[in-house]
């Protein structure tokens, strides 16, 4: 467990509050966490490529009909507080359309101490940049440029298109380092919830 950064909402539907309880609210944390690291050759139907890491849970939002809060300080604290705790890899499968000073100082931060990060290039089937996956497309000469930006293929090796609310397929762009699997994958999630697939 690493830090809650929005364990409790004010009126305004800001996080205000920190605290220990890191649990997953809608899946899909669960499913990413498991995407990555997940026991791999026990019979339960998912197989990850870094299946032998420990992960650090950091949340950083509260789900608040019909979006999310994601307070800009929080995901700052979260890669700060990870880093600090020995992450090698921080992912970021979340994002917004402007740059935002306070985060990508903790990314460069995160950065000149080796760390690898990898942002969500985001689902809304366009091209807008959201951030912190653009800063891959920055110049190189810019350490933010070191953050590798993933996007979504399908089984055809096209980008995937999704059938979900909200979420019709992957972004695009010259700023997307990478695409990787994201169509049709079998993933976990907690007891109770419903799972969170990607098309």
């Amino acid at each position: 467990p690493g830090v809650n950064w929005c364990a409790s909402v004010d009126s305004n539907s800001q996080c205000v509050g920190v605290g220990t309880n890191t649990m997953d609210d809608s899946g899909h944390g669960t499913f990413v966490a498991g995407a990555a690291a997940a026991v791999t050759n026990n019979g339960m139907g998912v197989a990850s490529p870094a299946y032998r890491a420990n992960l650090i849970a950091e949340k950083v939002d509260v789900p608040i009909a019909p979006y999310e809060t994601q307070p800009d300080a929080g995901i700052a604290n979260a890669i700060t507080d990870a880093v600090f705790r020995g992450a090698r890899v921080i992912n970021l499968s979340l994002g917004q359309t402007t740059d935002n000073a306070t985060i990508g100082l903790a990314i460069s931060d995160a950065i000149s101490k080796g760390v690898v990060v990898v942002a969500s290039a985001g689902d809304y089937n366009n091209d807008v940049q959201l951030f912190p996956a653009a800063y891959a497309g920055y110049p190189s000469n810019n350490s933010l440029s070191s953050v590798i930006s993933v996007g979504a293929t399908d089984q055809n090796n096209q980008r995937s298109l999704w059938n979900i609310p909200g979420e019709p397929g992957s972004n695009y762009g010259p700023w997307v380092s990478v695409y990787a699997p994201g169509s049709n994958i079998i993933g976990l999630s907690f007891s109770g919830s419903a799972s969170y697939a990607t098309g």
